[in-house]
C-alpha cells in the first residue's frame, strides 16, 4: 500500500527541475500568457533597469544642459538691456558733429544764394553799362571828356579859327556837353557794378573758409564713425531676435524630454 501510493505522488508531479526533467523546457507556462480575444499574448519583458537607469540620467543631463544655456541667454539679454542705459560717447559726439556740420552746411548755402543774388545783379548793371556806352560819343576819355571840352571852350573863346574848324569845334563841344548827363548816369553804373562784384568775391572767400571747416568736420565724424563701430564691437552684444528666437528652440526640447 506505501509503494502504491508513492507510485501515485510521483505520476502527479509535475514540476520536476529541468536536469532531472529534459523536456520541461518545452512545455508552456500559462502563467506567461496573457488571454485576448481569442488569442493569447506573450506578457511583455520587463524592462531593464541598468539601461533605464542610463537613459534617464542623459535626459536629465540634456535638461541640465538646456536649463545652463537658457540662463546664459537671459543673462546676455539682460547685459543688452544695461548697456542701453551706459552713454555712448563716440554716437554723442557724432551726434553733436553731425548737428555742427548741418549747421555750417546752411550757413554756406546761405551765402551762396547771396553770391547768386550778387552775381545776378553785376550782370544786369554789366548789360546796362554795354547798353549806355553805346550811346555815348566816341572818342571820350577817362575823364568823361572834362579836359576835351576844356580845351574846346578855351580855343573858341579865345582863338581865331577857320570857319570848318570852329564849326567842328562847336559840333563837338555840343556833343560832349548833352554826353555829361549820361556819362554821370555811367559812372553811377560802373561803381555800382564793382560793389557787387567787391561783395560777390567777399562772399566766395567766406564761403572757401566754410569749406575748410566743412571738410574738418566730415573728416571728424568719420573718425568718429569707427569709434562708434569699436563701441559696439566692445560690447559684444548679440541680437535679441536670434536669442529670443534660440531661447524658444531650447525651452521646446527641454519640454519634449
Amino acid at each position: 500500500a506505501a509503494a502504491a501510493a508513492g507510485a501515485i505522488a510521483a505520476a502527479k508531479d509535475t514540476t520536476a527541475a529541468p536536469d532531472q526533467d529534459p523536456e520541461a523546457r518545452f512545455r508552456y507556462d500559462e502563467s506567461l500568457l496573457i488571454k485576448g480575444k481569442g488569442n493569447s499574448v506573450k506578457r511583455p519583458t520587463p524592462p531593464n533597469e541598468a539601461e533605464k537607469k542610463i537613459l534617464t540620467q542623459k535626459l536629465q543631463e540634456e535638461i541640465d544642459k538646456r536649463s545652463e544655456r537658457i540662463k546664459v541667454i537671459k543673462q546676455a539679454q539682460e547685459d543688452a538691456r544695461n548697456s542701453r542705459s551706459i552713454p555712448n560717447q563716440p554716437l554723442q559726439r557724432l551726434q553733436a558733429l553731425k548737428q555742427q556740420f548741418n549747421t555750417v552746411l546752411r550757413q554756406k548755402q546761405r551765402l551762396r544764394d547771396e553770391q547768386q543774388h550778387a552775381s545776378q545783379e553785376r550782370d544786369a548793371l554789366r548789360n546796362e553799362v554795354r547798353s549806355l556806352k553805346d550811346r555815348l560819343p566816341r572818342r571820350v576819355g577817362q575823364d568823361g571828356g572834362d579836359a576835351e571840352l576844356k580845351e574846346l571852350e578855351f580855343r573858341l573863346a579865345h582863338e581865331t579859327n577857320q570857319p570848318a574848324e570852329e564849326k567842328a569845334m562847336q559840333a563837338r563841344v555840343k556833343e560832349l556837353t548833352t554826353a555829361r548827363p549820361a556819362l554821370r548816369e555811367l559812372a553811377v553804373l560802373e561803381a555800382k557794378m564793382k560793389e557787387r562784384n567787391d561783395a560777390r568775391e567777399a562772399l566766395s572767400g567766406q564761403i572757401q573758409a566754410l569749406n575748410t571747416q566743412l571738410d574738418s568736420l566730415s573728416a571728424a565724424m568719420e573718425t568718429e564713425k569707427q569709434n562708434v563701430e569699436a563701441h559696439k564691437s566692445s560690447q559684444n552684444l548679440p541680437d535679441q531676435n536670434s536669442l529670443n528666437t534660440e531661447k524658444q528652440e531650447v525651452r521646446g526640447v527641454e519640454e519634449g524630454c
